[in-house]
């Protein structure tokens, strides 16, 4: 889990960089998964899925409730992704420049 997280939260790092990324996904490694779940102000959930899709990068595209004392909106939409054990610096950083792609559209 340890080589999963220090990547996790190095793409929660660089994407937490990008101008109109929103991330809903917590830093905390105590507290998180090796899921992140984000958006784009500037694009739908649908576009953003469909673009990192175009680029190789595998996601999901989800609406998630979540009631109302974690968050304000109790409904969120966003993209989920997953970094697995044969994940790489890498592919991490390809994530992060897609997505910085995506936010400059």
């Amino acid at each position: 889990y340890e080589r999963i997280g220090r990547l996790r939260n190095k793409l929660y790092d660089l994407l937490s960089e990008i101008e109109n990324v929103e991330l809903y996904s917590i830093r905390e490694r105590s507290e998180s998964s090796a899921l992140i779940l984000f958006r784009l102000k500037n694009m739908s959930q649908k576009e953003l899925s469909e673009f990192l899709i175009s680029k190789k990068i595998y996601n999901r595209p989800v609406e998630h409730y979540y009631p109302p004392k974690y968050l304000e909106e109790e409904k969120i939409y966003g993209v989920r992704l997953s970094i697995s054990y044969w994940n790489t610096d890498e592919d991490v950083e390809k994530i992060a420049a897609a997505v910085k792609e995506a936010a400059e559209k």
